[in-house]
C-alpha cells in the first residue's frame, strides 16, 4: 500500500514510500522501477518489498526459464561445471535438520498423501498389477534387494537368468547333471490369516518334482510363516541352503 512520494515532482529521482502488503514492513523503491514492475509482472500483484519480491521473483515461471536457460548455456561453455558443482556440495546439502524430508510439514504432507493413497485402494491396484506382472515374466533380469542378475547360457543353447551367486552355482550344477527344470517362472498362491499372498519361486525341478528355493539361514528365519504357509497350501518346496548347495555342487548324481 503505497503511503507517500518522496516529492511532488515525480520524475527519475521521485520514491514510492509503501507498506508491503506482505510482510507489512515500510520499505521504498524508485517510483519508474515500481510500477514497470507491476506492469511487466503479472506476480508483482500487490506492492512487496525488495526482500518479499526477491523471494517470490525466485519461484516465477519467467525467472526459472532465465535461471535453466543461464544454466543450459553454463554447461554447453564449460562441460566439467557440473562435476564441480556436485563435488562442491557432496557431504553439505540434505545432511541432519537440513534435510527437507525431516521438517514437519514436510512430513506432515507426505504422511497425508499417504493416507489419501491407502484409503482409495491405490496399494491393493499395485499389489494386483506388480502380481500380474510377475506371472508375466515382465519382472526377468530385474535387480531385486542386493543380488544381482545373471545370464546363464545352457548346454541346451537356451539362455536363464537367475539371482545371486547361488542360483548361478545350482543351475550350472542342473546342467552338468542334465536335470530338466524352469526357472523364476510361475506363481503360487496361499494364505496367511484371511489375507491372499503370493510366492515366485526360484526353479521347479522335474525329477524332483519340486519347486526349489535357494536360501540363507537368515532370510529363511525371516520367512517361515509364509514356508509354512506354502506347506498348507500343498505346495511342494524344497529348500537348499548354503552348506547343502556347497555338497551338492561338490558331488554327481
Amino acid at each position: 500500500m503505497i503511503k507517500h512520494y518522496s516529492d511532488n515532482k515525480k520524475n527519475t529521482k521521485t520514491r514510492v514510500i509503501f507498506i508491503c502488503d506482505n510482510c507489512k514492513n515500510e520499505d521504498s523503491r524508485n517510483m519508474k522501477s515500481h510500477f514497470r514492475l507491476k506492469e511487466n509482472n503479472p506476480d508483482f500483484n500487490i506492492d512487496y518489498c525488495k526482500k518479499c519480491w526477491s523471494s517470490i521473483r525466485q519461484k516465477t515461471p519467467i525467472a526459472r526459464k532465465r535461471m535453466s536457460n543461464a544454466i543450459n548455456e553454463m554447461i554447453k561453455n564449460d562441460p566439467e561445471w557440473v562435476k564441480r558443482n556436485s563435488e562442491s556440495k557432496k557431504g553439505k546439502i540434505n545432511l541432519g535438520e537440513t534435510n527437507g524430508m525431516k521438517q514437519e510439514k514436510s512430513k506432515r504432507k507426505v504422511s497425508q498423501s499417504r493416507s489419501k493413497l491407502m484409503a482409495s485402494g491405490y496399494n491393493k491396484e499395485v499389489s494386483k498389477q506388480m502380481k500380474k506382472a510377475w506371472k508375466d515374466g515382465k519382472f526377468e533380469g530385474v535387480r531385486v534387494g542386493q543380488s544381482k542378475w545373471y545370464k546363464y547360457t545352457h548346454s541346451n543353447g537356451k539362455t536363464y537368468k537367475v539371482q545371486g551367486t547361488w542360483e548361478l552355482a545350482f543351475i550350472k550344477w542342473l546342467d552338468e547333471n542334465k536335470m530338466e527344470f524352469t526357472c523364476h517362472r510361475g506363481r503360487l498362491n496361499y494364505m496367511i490369516g484371511n489375507q491372499n499372498h503370493t510366492y515366485f519361486p526360484d526353479f521347479f525341478v522335474n525329477e524332483w518334482n519340486s519347486y526349489v528355493d535357494i536360501k540363507n539361514e537368515y532370510h529363511y528365519s525371516l520367512q517361515k510363516d509364509k514356508f509354512k504357509a506354502l506347506d498348507r497350501a500343498g505346495h511342494n518346496i524344497k529348500l537348499i541352503f548354503k552348506d547343502e548347495l556347497e555338497k551338492l555342487i561338490n558331488q554327481k548324481l
